[in-house]
């Protein structure tokens, strides 16, 4: 019914459309709207549920539709642009089911048809941008080099006007994201480009500003293409830009060099985080042009207008500017500062506000890059004149202030400030709660002076910024806290956050003030009477500060203050309880036991408090302070015990509204664990019998506390973690044999609901266990204690709920494998082993009865214990080829896997027997052919086992199958299969190398090297390493090398996570080389290295290895890396074993190496360049000692270099470059 309608109104618009009896346009343009509208919308959600709408209308309507709104594109209006919207939203809808195929072909038919109109062109241009603009990725690849060529035809085509090639510019905007298979074209890229470039500088207006709208996106998507050749002209044209009076295009230059900055800081940081698959290098673009830039920046900054015409186009440019040199500061960093010190001297007093304002953003902006200590001149600069700021009359420079104080405020910590500017500061704080200045000036003042108490209290070489101020900046902020009326809370708020910082920061040359600041803060209260929601936060402080002699004396007139305060407020107490309450607790956490004394008075009052529960604010502060309590006064508590646990227990049992019972229930159990908990830790002698003595202040309401669990398990709403508390409390109750019988009563029939069962077997677990070593031993030493019926009870009825068929959880099978670790060991609980066999062989157990049975078998054999007969273990065997043979199940196949790959060490008896080593191997085979691929995975895990454990047994009943095996893992479609396929072969050849099996599987093995899957490729790698190094003659007769190297070196471009492996391989590879041409020029007795290069059968690709390490290892974002290390001495391997005849090809190395070592020595000091020293030095000494032939002008240009390499190395770099100047005097001696 909706779809109808929704299709006759499209239909009746779309006859306005098409009447040619409406003459007015305004009447097709509002209908135009209105389709636009049903189309589009702001919210995500609501489009799309529009675009589902519109699928569903009839085709012959959709396609009615969409030719007479392609034909309005000549005859709408292009300024509004509806019919290209309209065409836009169908075509995201349509193009991504591949309806409306043709789409493009009539956008790009209207524009290079000759007899088309200007207007038909230009609408079809805003077509194009639009539909690319929203389209979905992979959408319209197969149109994109189409759109680009119609798009570059409009921009070179001489006829067409200005404005037709403005608004293919702005088309091409929006087109750019998808245009990077285009662009991989050089020649392509070169002409794309420089028609940009061109668009860029023209005289038109319209077409530079959406020009340098591309350059912007460019600068954003396609860093790389501003290469040498186009650098230098897009420094130029951008640059003429931010000169132009045109603020529209000023605006363009300055974004063009803000998407600069940011490109270029991602890359810096990729590479300080060396991640692997990062190749892009930074140009420092933004760094080489800061000489040119910033002081447009800083005159663009001089431009602002008054607040009022904030969105104007030259305050947009003044706000882009200071983002600009925000970006830049990153970028740059250190180097920045000196370009802008100059400028903020001169303008922070310059009569004119707008150069105030001026140098006080650009303080602000260049905080997040350049290291503080560097920044230490803008604060001697800014900090004598920020008084006079932050009074300015004109408010756009005070905010400005503002926000360059806070960033400030994040540096301050680092710095030490001279003396007489904290005096400022202090001076500043000091005035800044006068009525007439506003909060935001009173909050940056205040953050200001807790930056400074954080430095104060870190202080270096005894110097205390705050000390001399500390008596007066408490005076005034209790004043400020004391006397604030209720209009002005929030600079209240901002003085005792500030009160805080300053007084937790407290030197010690201070502390007496402190004991003055308690005083008055006691006098408040009992003198004037002062406002308890104020002072109650100072008085957390102090009692955190003072120190516990001190605290001791003031506790009594502390506790008196407190019981005043709830005294006076009984009407109240939902408002000021909590508050008072937190105050005790802080409190009694502090004095612990000497508490004690007040809880003849505080006790009924606690009381009441916990009676309140249906005043959940108060009533959750009462829980905590009586934690609190209980956690400072321990086993004392007892006397009390009788009082509070009952109102506990009421409270847990009133019902309360389903929003807030569990957070409820969870409060209560955490606070009776608390209890247990203070008395059983207290470390009085009576407590540690507490538990399960006759102690009748916990026994009574044991079986109160017993019920509130199973009312807990019983309750669907029943949160996790309120579960989880309930478990908890059963490691309290872990010696009460009756309660674990009791429990273990509702995990069988007994208890029909799940969620008791499923809790109670929660229960048990955490009574019979824990992750701590010690406490479990010691449960288990409990365990043994019980009496012999109590353990047989609560064992039978486990066994009893392993038996129900139900759905269960793994809690049950835990709890029997704690058992079994108590009772195996000790030759007891024989009769499990012939349970759990019936449980699996019975034909009337269900699948879920065997599948909890393995899965306690499993748990049982993780722990991994003597089991103290074979019993249990001939079981787990039958167990195992059962449900392998005759088991149809994937399920239980896998959990047999599982428990097999456990426990193949138990099973030593299974393979010294034929027969059963027969029918377990042929189970374990046919399970690695299964069709089921996670089968097949632990499958081939388990032979992997088998072959690693009992490999002498087992090899002659594997050469059948072994092959078979292999080859069918290795050519898997499931990574995790070749994986595993991989390391079973490895494990075989571990064990005795295979020659025919190697055959047939190293090809294999070397193609997976370009495995898609990294695991598959890691596997490869290490497995191909480890053959190499151990199975030389093997590889040497049996492997193409070449081939080989070549894999490995493309591995080792995609720089994964097992790249260092793959260098290690390729060095084995390369040795391999070595020992083959040794044993081919053994023959005619002559030397390795006399030979041609020629007999070394990595001599055609032997330039192109070593070229492609020397890269690799040079690139900069794995210079700090143990890749780049490794990849050296893969290098050093291949040099050193290179026959004497490769001299020249080495000499050609030498050439990147020489460019490198210039670059990194006339650039500035720093770790990369040491890092890249290291390297390179090593390397060229290796390239030295094995070249005979070295000239005269490389050598001296090499020691020219290395005597600057000395003048600015450190010693380890050093003794690189000295063995390289003795290695080059050598070479020279021997020409």
């Amino acid at each position: 019914m909706a779809l109808t309608i929704i299709s006759n109104d499209l239909s009746k618009k779309q006859e306005v459309l098409c009447d040619n009896k409406i003459i007015e346009s305004t009447a097709r343009n509002q209908v135009e709207s209105q389709l636009k509208k049903f189309f589009i919308s702001k919210h995500v959600a609501h489009k799309v549920q529009k675009l589902q709408k519109w699928l569903q209308l009839p085709s012959s309507i959709r396609n009615y539709i969409k030719v007479t709104i392609l034909e309005r594109l000549e005859t709408g209006d292009t300024k509004q642009n509806l019919a290209a919207s309209c065409i836009a939203a169908i075509a995201c809808a349509e193009l991504p089911h591949n309806q409306w195929p043709e789409l493009f072909d009539i956008l790009i038919f209207n524009i290079i048809h000759p007899s088309s109109s200007d207007q038909l062109r230009e609408a079809s241009y805003i077509t194009i941008g639009l539909v690319c603009k929203d389209i979905k990725v992979g959408v319209i690849d197969i149109h994109i080099k189409s759109i680009y060529e119609v798009l570059m035809h409009g921009l070179q085509d001489e006829k067409s006007s200005y404005m037709m090639k403005a608004t293919v510019l702005r088309a091409l905007v929006n087109v750019l994201r998808w245009l990077k298979p285009v662009l991989e074209d050089d020649s392509t890229r070169c002409v794309f480009m420089q028609t940009i470039c061109d668009s860029s500088r023209s005289v038109r207006k319209p077409i530079k500003t959406e020009g340098l709208s591309c350059l912007v996106k460019i600068a954003s998507l396609y860093y790389d293409l501003i290469d040498e050749e186009f650098g230098p002209q897009l420094i130029t044209i951008t640059i003429d830009a931010i000169k132009c009076e045109e603020n529209k295009i000023k605006l363009k230059g300055i974004q063009f060099w803000v998407s600069i900055c940011m490109k270029e800081k991602q890359i810096q940081q990729n590479a300080k985080s060396n991640k692997k698959s990062h190749t892009r290098i930074s140009s420092f673009f933004t760094r080489n042009v800061m000489e040119n830039l910033v002081p447009l920046l800083l005159t663009a900054l001089t431009k602002q207008l008054h607040i009022e015409s904030v969105t104007s186009s030259c305050s947009l440019v003044c706000l882009i500017a200071h983002d600009c040199l925000s970006f830049m500061a990153t970028c740059c960093e250190d180097h920045i500062v000196n370009y802008v010190m100059d400028f903020v001297k001169t303008n922070i007093t310059n009569s004119d506000w707008r150069h105030r304002y001026a140098a006080v953003s650009v303080f602000g902006a260049v905080f997040t890059g350049p290291k503080t200590t560097n920044l230490k001149p803008l604060f001697d600069i800014i900090i004598p004149h920020l008084p006079e700021l932050l009074q300015d009359e004109n408010e756009e420079l005070k905010k400005s202030t503002v926000s360059s104080i806070k960033y400030m405020c994040n540096s301050l910590s680092q710095i030490q400030l001279r003396d007489h500017h904290v005096d400022i500061l202090v001076d500043l704080f000091l005035q800044c709660f006068k009525p007439e200045i506003s909060n935001e000036v009173a909050f940056v003042v205040c953050k200001l002076i807790r930056s400074i108490s954080v430095k104060n209290s870190n202080r270096q070489n005894g110097s205390v910024m705050l000390t001399q101020h500390f008596e007066i900046l408490v005076t005034k902020l209790l004043e400020v806290i004391v006397t604030t009326k209720p209009t002005k809370c929030i600079v209240r708020k901002y003085a005792s956050s500030t009160f805080d910082f300053i007084t937790s920061n407290c030197p010690k040359e201070c502390y007496e003030n402190l004991q003055n600041v308690l005083n008055n803060a006691l006098n408040a209260v009992f003198v004037n009477e002062c406002n308890p929601i104020v002072i109650l936060p100072i008085l957390n402080v102090m009692i955190k500060k003072l120190q516990l002699p001190d605290l001791f004396d003031k506790s009594d007139g502390i506790m008196r203050a407190c019981l005043k305060i709830l005294n006076k407020n009984v009407e109240n107490w939902e408002k000021i309880g909590p508050q008072t309450f937190r105050t005790i607790g802080i409190f009694a956490c502090r004095i612990k036991e000497r508490f004690v004394k007040y809880m003849n008075e505080f006790g009924p009052m606690l009381n009441v408090g916990l009676k309140n529960h249906n005043k959940r604010k108060m009533f959750k502060a009462v829980l905590r302070l009586t934690r609190d309590i209980v956690r400072g006064i321990g086993g004392q508590l007892i006397p009390y015990c009788d009082t509070v646990m009952p109102i506990l227990i009421q409270s847990f049992q009133t019902e309360s509204d389903k929003k807030h019972r569990n957070k409820f229930r969870e409060k209560c159990l955490k606070l009776y664990i608390a209890i247990l908990t203070g008395l059983q830790h207290d470390g009085l002698s009576q407590i540690r019998e507490l538990i399960d003595s006759d102690v009748q202040v916990l026994k009574n309401h044991t079986s109160d506390m017993v019920a509130i669990l199973n009312r807990v398990a019983a309750d669907d709403n029943s949160s996790e973690t309120c579960v989880q508390v309930s478990g908890d409390l059963m490691k309290y109750y872990s010696k009460r044999e009756e309660i674990l019988i009791h429990i273990s009563d509702e995990l069988n029939e007994n208890s029909e609901d799940p969620a008791i069962r499923e809790a109670a077997a929660y229960r048990l677990k955490c009574a019979l266990t824990s992750q701590d070593p010690e406490v479990k031993m010691k449960k288990r030493e409990i365990w043994l204690s019980f009496s012999e019926h109590g353990r047989t009870c609560i064992k039978k009825n486990i066994l009893k709920s392993l038996s129900l068929d139900v759905h269960q959880s793994n809690l049950v099978a835990e709890c029997v494998s704690h058992i079994s670790c108590a009772e195996l060991p000790r030759g007891e609980w024989i009769e499990l082993a012939t349970f759990l066999d019936a449980n699996i062989t019975n034909i009337d157990s269900s699948e879920s009865i065997k599948q909890i049975t393995l899965d306690t078998i499993t748990c049982i054999c993780s722990e991994n214990i003597e089991f103290g007969t074979d019993q249990l273990n001939d079981s787990i065997i039958r167990i195992i080829f059962h449900v392998l043979k005759y088991e149809k199940s994937y399920f239980l196949k896998i959990s047999a896997l599982n428990l097999f790959v456990i426990c193949v060490n138990r099973l030593r008896i299974v393979f010294e027997n034929e027969p059963e080593k027969q029918l377990m191997l042929e189970a374990l085979c046919e399970a690695s052919e299964a069709e089921n691929s996670r089968m097949n995975v632990i499958a081939l895990k388990s032979l992997q086992k088998v072959v690693l454990s009992y490999y002498k047994h087992v090899r002659r009943h594997l050469n059948t199958d072994l092959l078979k095996i292999t080859i069918k893992a290795l050519k898997s479609d499931e990574s995790e299969i070749r994986v595993h396929g991989i390391q079973f072969f490895q494990s075989v050849c571990s064990e005795e190398g295979k020659l025919q099996l190697m055959q047939l599987v190293l090809p294999k093995l070397s193609n997976l090297l370009q495995d898609s899957n990294s695991s598959v490729k890691d596997s490869s790698t290490s497995t191909l390493k480890y053959l190499c190094e151990n199975f030389k003659e093997v590889i040497a007769s049996q492997m193409d090398l070449v081939i080989l190297v070549e894999h490995l070196l493309k591995a080792l471009e995609t720089k994964s996570e097992n790249a260092v492996t793959v260098c290690e391989a390729i060095s084995a590879v390369v040795h391999i080389a070595h020992l083959k041409a040794k044993e081919n020029i053994a023959e005619d007795k002559s030397e390795f290295g006399d030979q041609p290069l020629e007999t070394y059968c990595l001599s055609s690709q032997f330039q192109r290895i070593v070229s492609k390490l020397v890269n690799l290892m040079m690139q900069s974002e794995i210079q700090e890396s143990d890749l780049a290390r490794s990849i050296q001495h893969t290098l050093y391997c291949i040099i050193r074993e290179s026959p004497n005849d490769c001299s020249e090809i080495l000499l050609k190395i030498m050439d990147p190496l020489v460019e490198n070592l210039r670059q990194t020595v006339t650039s500035e000091v720093s770790a990369s360049m040491d890092e890249c020293l290291l390297l390179i030095l090593p390397t060229m000494k290796c390239i030295v000692h094995k070249t005979c032939v070295f000239t005269l002008s490389c050598a001296d240009e090499l020691m020219t270099l290395i005597l600057g390499v000395l003048d600015t190395s450190g010693d380890k770099i050093s003794i690189e470059a000295l063995k390289l100047v003795a290695q080059i005097a050598k070479c020279k001696k021997q020409c």
